[in-house]
């Protein structure tokens, strides 16, 4: 699998309670599911560690529509 043969490319964004926390909050927020909140969670956590926009990328619409009010980047 081409994922696991790029894995070493990707950056692992660790999970910890302040990512935590503010999935909870986003969840409640933009009614998105567990996962789908700590996927945010993260990105915005990335962005403003790198004080630079990031790309998102995501098939759900929700998720999506949630990135987009907290101001994330599509990368386009």
């Amino acid at each position: 699998m081409s994922f696991n043969k790029d894995w070493d490319s990707y950056l692992a964004v660790k999970v910890n309670k302040d990512i935590v926390q503010m999935a909870g909050d986003l969840a409640d927020s933009y009614a998105l599911r567990g996962y789908d909140a700590i996927h945010l969670a993260s990105a915005m956590t990335l962005q403003q560690e790198l004080s630079s926009p990031i790309a998102f990328s995501c098939f759900d619409k929700i998720l999506q529509k949630a990135s987009e009010r907290v101001d994330l980047g599509t990368g386009s």
